[in-house]
């Protein structure tokens, strides 16, 4: 008992610390393998790597994520400002626009190139000597952006315009009951709150996205247990068939066959007795005699029919025997007998006229 308690908690700490599952077969037989992945996860993290691996890569993530966001507000910052200058030019096209807001926004350009072509001056080492875009010095105080004191604020009615209209448009698309043709007064305190609703609505996707990811989990767990019990319902059921109901089937069917045999034997018996009641009926002992006496008379008819057939065969034979001359002879016979027939005939029609 206590090795297999023990070799649960290793188990347990194991699956706890590597991404594996450990089943009884292995858990029972090999407990020596379950010692070496315990030294196994004492180096390793749950990903696969190393505990030292992972604790840099975290670090490095770290500072990617705060170099992003550094980048990101940096790259809004830039953004806002080109929509500035992009807006200003839009407004000046139908509409001269007032000359203090028109040179801020050229200071302000110019201010954005030259820290874009700062950016752009140094192209590394070549051959151990720094090297420049067109051999310009970076550190040129021509090429730095000159702010003036006051020129963050002076700029910052404008940049506020822009933002202002870009939260609204984000407001619009969270809130639909929001009028755009408010007040900016009136809008002021649901812009300040923009942050904190964006923040919620990214937390009720989490979280549906959450719940989504566990509703298909637990709905995939519910079809891999469906797909076995429905598994294990057609076992049971091709058991059923091939056992039981193709069995009785079959005693059924040869139940069936002996009885059919029965009937007809029996059938065949009835319509015998029915053969034997109608012969029965039919030969009487007064008919048997009358059929004895007719079987009699035609025997005796028989008799003499055959015993005439030999007469006549014994002088067709002797007619045979007289030779061809005898032949003829008939022949001429034949004619003369048709031919005192036909002179009988006319002597008695003569006769018959003379009376007349």
């Amino acid at each position: 008992m206590s090795n297999s308690g023990e070799n649960a908690f290793l188990v347990a700490d194991v699956e706890n610390k590597l991404p594996v599952k450990i089943n009884k077969t292995v858990q029972e037989n090999s407990p020596q393998f379950l010692h070496l992945l315990t030294k196994v996860a004492e180096k390793l993290d749950k990903t696969g790597r190393t505990q030292k691996s992972q604790r840099k890569l975290d670090g490095c993530k770290g500072k990617t994520d705060i170099a992003r966001r550094k980048f990101l507000d940096s790259s809004i910052k830039l953004e806002t400002l080109n929509e500035v200058i992009f807006k200003s030019e839009i407004n000046n096209l139908s509409l001269p626009g007032a000359s203090h807001e028109t040179a801020l926004v050229n200071k302000l350009r110019e201010n954005l190139t030259l820290a874009e072509v700062s950016c752009m001056l140094d192209l590394g080492l070549i051959n151990g000597t720094g090297v420049t875009t067109l051999g310009l010095d970076p550190s040129d105080p021509r090429l730095k952006p000159r702010l003036e004191q006051d020129f963050g604020a002076q700029i910052l009615p404008l940049v506020e315009d822009v933002l202002f209209d870009k939260c609204l448009s984000v407001l619009c698309l969270i809130d639909s009951d929001v009028d755009p043709s408010s007040s900016r007064r009136s809008l002021h305190p649901q812009i300040v709150r923009l942050a904190d609703r964006v923040s919620d609505l990214v937390l009720t996707v989490d979280r549906s996205e959450k719940e989504l990811a566990e509703s298909c989990t637990e709905w995939n767990a519910s079809y891999q247990q469906q797909c076995l019990v429905t598994q294990q319902i057609v076992e049971k059921l091709t058991i059923l068939i091939k056992n039981h109901f193709c069995g009785s089937k079959a005693k059924f069917n040869l139940t069936l066959v002996k009885y059919m045999s029965a009937k007809c034997e029996a059938l065949m018996l009835k319509l015998k007795c029915l053969e034997l009641e109608i012969l029965n009926a039919t030969y009487t002992k007064d008919s048997v005699a009358a059929l004895k006496k007719i079987r009699n008379r035609l025997t005796e008819q028989t008799k003499e029919a055959q015993s005439e057939l030999l007469n006549l065969k014994t002088t067709l034979e002797q007619y045979y025997q007289c030779g061809p001359e005898f032949s003829d002879l008939v022949r001429e016979y034949a004619r003369l007998q048709k031919e005192i027939e036909g002179k009988k005939w006319a002597l008695s029609e003569l006769r018959g006229g003379t009376r007349s």
